[in-house]
């Protein structure tokens, strides 16, 4: 993890960026729990504590969006959780990026989701608009979303590198058709149109994209449009 100046922020009428800890996920798995452990960087909470967290939860080699809500809560983190579907869609049982852990996932995803208004877990069924996406990281703070890689592409790294970072550790996985991926959005600038984000799978890059490139990956099929917008912890 990098940075010293954790969470501080770059902003005008326009523009924001937060400077995120940017922590590199290490199996092509955890990229979820990367991302958490961005935030709770940031925040200048204990990151090196979300395997802990994990262990709480039953939490393995496959990490659901519900999942990350749950973990960012036990850290007194307010967020909320946006998604089209509450529960478990039966259609990725046939979809070759779940297949294989579909059946060990599905009854504790399902738990957490009935637990969640109990647990203050806030999870609220509909789909994010851009102009809303936009508004939380210009007033509020750190957004986490599932996206399809094989639609994402980063301006900066097209430029640096062609297509791919060599960087990446999901290149030898481009070939299948939904790759589900997390990120970290952490700023954007609406002159210019574009989301600064923190890939989990990239060493420390400042990652951005246009609008609808960003749209584009978070609204395939097998996202559930799923996103977490996430307050910063209010000082005491």
């Amino acid at each position: 993890m990098d940075g010293e100046d954790k969470g501080a922020v770059s902003t005008d009428k326009l523009s924001i960026l937060i400077d995120v800890i940017h922590v590199q996920q290490s199996f092509t798995w955890d990229c979820g729990l990367a991302c958490a452990k961005m935030v709770v960087g940031t925040y200048s909470l204990d990151p090196d504590s979300v395997s802990k967290v994990c262990s709480k939860f039953d939490i393995r080699e496959s990490v659901w969006t519900i999942d990350l809500a749950f973990i960012l809560k036990e850290y007194g983190l307010k967020l909320a959780m946006f998604t089209v579907t509450l529960g478990v869609d039966q259609t990725y049982a046939n979809e070759s990026f779940y297949t294989s852990n579909f059946n060990s996932d599905e009854g504790r995803v399902t738990r957490l989701f009935s637990e969640a208004a109990d647990k203050g877990v806030h999870v609220e069924k509909r789909s994010m608009s851009i102009d809303e996406i936009i508004s939380h990281l210009m007033t509020s703070g750190l957004v986490i979303v599932l996206i399809d890689w094989t639609h994402l592409s980063c301006i900066k790294c097209k430029e640096k590198w062609g297509i791919l970072s060599p960087l990446s550790v999901f290149t030898s996985c481009l070939k299948s058709s939904y790759q589900g991926h997390y990120i970290t959005l952490c700023g954007c600038d609406q002159e210019e149109g574009i989301i600064y984000y923190r890939n989990p799978s990239y060493s420390n890059i400042l990652c951005h994209c246009s609008y609808e490139t960003l749209d584009k990956a978070r609204q395939q099929y097998g996202t559930d449009e799923d996103i977490i917008f996430i307050h910063p912890p209010t000082s005491s």
